[in-house]
């Protein structure tokens, strides 16, 4: 007698007058390869993605686009706005996804998880601590 095992992959997406509808992820980071793989993550979980390097041309993006999510480094080097300033700014627009501070360090004095913050992630982290902060 033998086995046969098989499954099966069923995928939920949203259609728009005839249109696939993924979900958007912006993501913000002054380093290359964090953007990058934090894009790859995203993509691998069925996600549309825009990156920026600075916390001003991404408020820009998200002014034009509807993002489902936001991942932001708190330490934007180099722009006028670190990751902190951004997510305020952010939180000032009227139709704003919920976002995640990735930090390199310790914790910042007065950030909180609250009702824009949705999650922080410490960096090095692993895929399943990456998929556990994404909104449900």
């Amino acid at each position: 007698m033998s086995l046969t095992f098989f499954s099966v992959h069923l995928e939920c997406r949203w259609f728009v007058g005839g249109e696939l509808m993924r979900k958007k992820a912006l993501i913000v980071d002054d380093e290359r390869y964090i953007r990058d793989l934090v894009g790859d993550l995203m993509q691998t979980l069925d996600y549309d993605t825009e990156t920026f390097s600075n916390a001003e041309d991404a408020l820009r993006s998200v002014q034009e686009t509807a993002f489902d999510v936001v991942f932001t480094d708190y330490d934007l080097g180099g722009g006028r706005m670190n990751g902190l300033t951004f997510a305020r700014r952010l939180a000032e627009q009227s139709d704003h996804p919920p976002y995640v501070i990735l930090m390199s360090g310790g914790e910042v004095p007065g950030l909180e998880i609250g009702q824009d913050i949705a999650a922080f992630l410490q960096k090095p982290f692993t895929f399943a601590e990456f998929k556990s902060v994404l909104p449900r």
